[in-house]
């Protein structure tokens, strides 16, 4: 922001870039999606995350792909299955902790987050 000011042009993941640092106009864009323009990613994170990805989808398709997605992590679908997995991982690995001992937040929450 020094260098370029709040907002700039640039090139990022191997395309062009408008980057905001100014709340407003951040604001301005949030409110306006899909009306006066279409944010995306770049082509090249599409190609990481797969063209389903519902970060590189835009419009019909990406409403569509929430809606599936919520569907199906309904809260009734997280309470009778997901909830009592997660909740028996979480515990068995806080049990692996020992007191007075140092460790690496990510190395855990990746435990907690992947199992």
């Amino acid at each position: 922001m020094c260098r370029y000011g709040t907002i700039y042009k640039s090139n990022l993941f191997g395309g062009p870039a408008i980057v905001s640092a100014d709340a407003e106009l951040n604001r301005f864009i949030l409110q306006n999606d899909g009306k006066l323009f279409e944010c995306s990613y770049p082509k090249s994170i599409g190609g990481i995350l797969g063209k389903w990805s519902m970060l590189v989808l835009v419009g019909d398709m990406h409403r569509d792909m929430r809606n599936i997605s919520l569907n199906f992590m309904s809260y009734a679908r997280l309470k009778t299955h997901f909830l009592k997995d997660m909740e028996k991982h979480t515990l068995f690995v806080l049990s692996s902790w020992k007191e007075n001992c140092t460790f690496s937040a990510q190395d855990e929450a990746k435990k907690v987050s992947f199992f």
